[in-house]
């Protein structure tokens, strides 16, 4: 009785573990670990690949940045058209948005914090938080962080 009693609490601990994971942020690195992560009004929101996208696509060409994320039919775009060095950069216009539950919206205040831009290594890293609006309803981006191995 006691061994069924043992692995019945052994169970439940390894399930609330695995739980506990998927609801935790990733760490904010700057190695490219290829993590990408922000709570969406409140709750974790991690992307996952699909048979139709990946988890994360990250592009850098020039002075143009943008980060896609996606999770079964939800995404976050993210693009700044004007990255010089490493610094603090508003999200202002139409090319940012994000579809969550099913709608989409579009930015309505927001900053990209780029902590690291290593071109020869291809990385980037950082982090977000944006407002998104449609129709009067809003989703709030906060806690966003990304390390991303990026093409050109």
């Amino acid at each position: 009785m006691l061994l069924i009693v043992t692995f019945a609490f052994t169970n439940v601990q390894c399930e609330k573990s695995s739980v506990e994971k998927k609801d935790k942020l990733p760490a904010q690195t700057q190695e490219g670990k290829n993590t990408f992560g922000c709570l969406v009004d409140g709750r974790v929101w991690i992307p996952e690949a699909s048979t139709i996208y990946p988890a994360v696509f990250t592009s850098v060409v020039d002075n143009l940045v943008s980060l896609a994320a996606f999770k079964d039919k939800e995404s976050i775009v993210l693009r700044i058209d004007n990255l010089a060095k490493p610094g603090i950069y508003h999200l202002s216009d139409a090319a940012n948005e994000f579809t969550i539950g099913g709608v989409e919206y579009l930015l309505k205040e927001g900053e990209l914090i780029i902590t690291n831009i290593d071109r020869q290594r291809r990385i980037i890293s950082g982090r977000f938080n944006a407002t998104g609006e449609n129709g009067g309803k809003q989703v709030v981006l906060s806690e966003g962080r990304f390390d991303l191995a990026y093409h050109e």
